[in-house]
């Protein structure tokens, strides 16, 4: 019962107070979606390609497609995918200072038992999840909204052609299994940033937020460089995937890495957590 008070008053200052929640996603979506627009009507102009070719599901691989692989060489400069770690990375700051301002505010009076923090950060935990579920649905469901009123069919199809000018690269249509789109696409991002923001959390709440930011900020500037699986970033790039092309970036093997990233930060911060000294903390 306790568990579930400090869970809906939670909820209640993210819904309440956290303007940025709702207001960032539907934001972003406007922007890339004006971006998309622009894009296709570059490629119409030099009879590259024609907008009733599209639909919602190139929409969302311009959006979370991230980038190919980077090899440095000369000539060759690292271009940031700024749509791409701008869905991330403004998520994480939305979800960064609230539960360090609670654990110094109202959340101290429960922090002082024990059990009474492992309630509070398993309240935060699920707070993030809850955060995350929002964000993602405004994005996929504006997203959506736009594509049916420019009239684009509202599949789940990639045109090949589209995403070869769009990111610069070879792909062989043959080679993409359409069914794993849905998985790679829609599922992996918001597990992606539950696991990264429930890290984010552990690591902000022994330092500072800031500090925890940063971290976070390494972790997916490092997986756009760098093409790894040991970056786990890497598997929130769809267009590295091996249903894209020839790679060790498996969509499935992303899902149960940021589970266990995700479980092992809330199960691990939890557990030192209700052993750490808040009343004497810096």
């Amino acid at each position: 019962m306790k568990f579930i008070k400090i869970l809906v008053f939670d909820i209640r200052s993210a819904v309440k107070n956290n303007y940025l929640l709702f207001l960032t996603p539907v934001f972003l979506t406007l922007v890339i979606f004006a971006n998309f627009m622009i894009r296709i009507s570059n490629l119409e102009s030099i009879n590259v390609i024609s907008r009733g070719e599209l639909s919602f599901g190139d929409y969302w691989m311009f959006a979370f497609g991230g980038m190919k692989e980077y090899i440095p060489s000369i000539g060759e400069s690292f271009i940031f995918p700024i749509v791409w770690l701008l869905i991330y990375l403004l998520f994480l700051f939305i979800v960064l200072y609230y539960p360090y301002k609670d654990m110094e505010g109202i959340g101290k009076q429960i922090l002082v038992s024990s059990s009474g923090r492992k309630i509070w950060w398993a309240s935060k935990c699920c707070w993030i999840v809850i955060c995350a579920f929002i964000y993602h649905f405004i994005l996929y469901f504006f997203g959506l909204g736009l594509c049916a009123a420019m009239k684009m069919p509202l599949s789940e199809e990639v045109n090949m052609r589209f995403v070869y000018h769009i990111y610069e690269m070879f792909l062989d249509p043959e080679a993409i299994e359409e069914k794993m789109i849905p998985l790679a696409v829609y599922i992996l991002p918001f597990i992606f940033s539950v696991s990264i923001a429930l890290f984010q959390m552990t690591v902000s709440l022994y330092f500072k937020p800031v500090f925890g930011f940063l971290v976070s900020s390494v972790i997916l500037l490092s997986s756009a460089y760098y093409m790894t699986p040991l970056l786990y970033g890497n598997f929130v790039i769809p267009i590295r995937h091996d249903w894209f092309i020839e790679s060790k970036i498996s969509p499935y093997t992303g899902i149960f890495v940021m589970i266990f990233i995700g479980l092992f930060s809330a199960f691990v911060g939890g557990f030192a957590f209700s052993k750490y000294d808040i009343l004497n903390r810096e």
